[in-house]
C-alpha cells in the first residue's frame, strides 16, 4: 500500500530532476544546442579568415583563387565583406624572362534574409582587377555581381560560410591572361568558401 501510495511521488521528483538536469545541461553546455551557437554568432560584428573562389568563364577552363577575409556586421540584417588577393607567375624563355601579376580587390554588401541555426543572405559585389605584364602592359577594369549566400556558425568564434554569383565585367576591357590583344566583356559563375575566425 505504501508503495503504491509513494510511487506518483516518485515520479513526479524524477521528472522535476530530468528536467532540472536538461535545462542545466543546455545552459552550461551552449556548444552542443545549434540555436545558441547561432545566436552567439551573429552577435560577433568582427572577422578575419580566408576565402577559396572557384571562377568558370563560358568558354575558359576554371580558375582557382585564393585571397585574404574581412567580413564586418555593424547591423543584424546588413553586413560587409572585403578581400584582397594578388597571384604572380614568371615566365622563363630564350629571351628575358617574362613576368605577370593579377592582383584584385572587392567590397561586398550582404541583406540576410534567413536567420537560424544558419544566415542564408544576398550578397552585391563590387571589384576591381589589375593586371601586370612585363611585356603586354598593364589593364584595369571593375566587376559586379549578386547571387546567394550561407554563414554557418560552427563555434561562437568560428565560421563558415559559402557564396554562388554571377559576376560581369562593367566593360569591354582588355585581358592579359587571354594573351596579346584579347579584350574581355564575359560575365561567369564563381563559388567560394571562406572560413572565418571572430575576434570581436
Amino acid at each position: 500500500m505504501n508503495t503504491l501510495r509513494t510511487a506518483p511521488v516518485l515520479a513526479l521528483l524524477s521528472s522535476l530532476s530530468l528536467g532540472l538536469t536538461e535545462s542545466v545541461s543546455a545552459q552550461e553546455f551552449p556548444g552542443n544546442n545549434p540555436v545558441v551557437v547561432a545566436e552567439a554568432a551573429t552577435g560577433r560584428m568582427l572577422g578575419l579568415g580566408g576565402r577559396i573562389t572557384w571562377m568558370q568563364r563560358p568558354l575558359d577552363d576554371p580558375r582557382i583563387w585564393l585571397d585574404g577575409h574581412l567580413f564586418l556586421q555593424p547591423l543584424p540584417r546588413l553586413f560587409l565583406e572585403g578581400g584582397w588577393g594578388k597571384a604572380s607567375q614568371s615566365l622563363r624563355g630564350t629571351g628575358s624572362d617574362t613576368t605577370f601579376s593579377e592582383t584584385r580587390w572587392d567590397l561586398t554588401l550582404g541583406v540576410v534574409l534567413l536567420t537560424g541555426s544558419a544566415t542564408g543572405y544576398v550578397p552585391f559585389l563590387w571589384r576591381n582587377v589589375s593586371q601586370r605584364h612585363s611585356r603586354l602592359g598593364d589593364a584595369d577594369w571593375s566587376e559586379m555581381g549578386t547571387g546567394v549566400g550561407a554563414l554557418v556558425p560552427i563555434r561562437d568564434w568560428l565560421s563558415l560560410q559559402s557564396e554562388t554569383m554571377w559576376v560581369t565585367a562593367l566593360h569591354a576591357h582588355p585581358d592579359i591572361s587571354i594573351g596579346e590583344g584579347g579584350e574581355s566583356e564575359e560575365s561567369h559563375l564563381e563559388w567560394s568558401f571562406s572560413f572565418l575566425i571572430f575576434v570581436k
